[in-house]
């Protein structure tokens, strides 16, 4: 069984993409549009890694990086964003976040199995 990752994005057209771009490096892909969503599926499955877009509807990225940090530990979550600032990546270090991927292609050299 391959490693999963669960895809968190409101934007439904970038979801997909991300979906993609993980899938072809091997991972098996979820993905749902929602802070709430996420922490749902989480809570129902086994997932070894997190993509998170910063900017979510009706939440951030950095604080569900920090509901999932705080139930879930040792779970790697990379926050997503196409806007990416100092104030933003250390907000997602700072959240529990273990990088910022300034684009999803750059999230590439975090997944990639070493």
């Amino acid at each position: 069984m391959s490693d999963r990752v669960l895809v968190v994005d409101d934007d439904p057209d970038f979801r997909r993409f991300a979906e993609l771009a993980v899938s072809r490096l091997g991972y098996e892909t979820k993905s749902c549009g929602s802070a709430d969503e996420a922490l749902a599926m989480l809570a129902a499955e086994t997932y070894d890694a997190v993509l998170v877009d910063v900017f979510l509807n009706n939440t951030s990225g950095i604080d569900l990086c920090a509901r999932i940090a705080e139930r879930w530990e040792n779970l790697p979550v990379v926050v997503m964003t196409a806007q990416g600032t100092l104030e933003t990546a250390v907000g997602a270090i700072r959240a529990g976040g273990g990088a910022l991927g300034v684009h999803v292609f750059q999230c590439r050299r975090r997944l990639t199995r070493g």
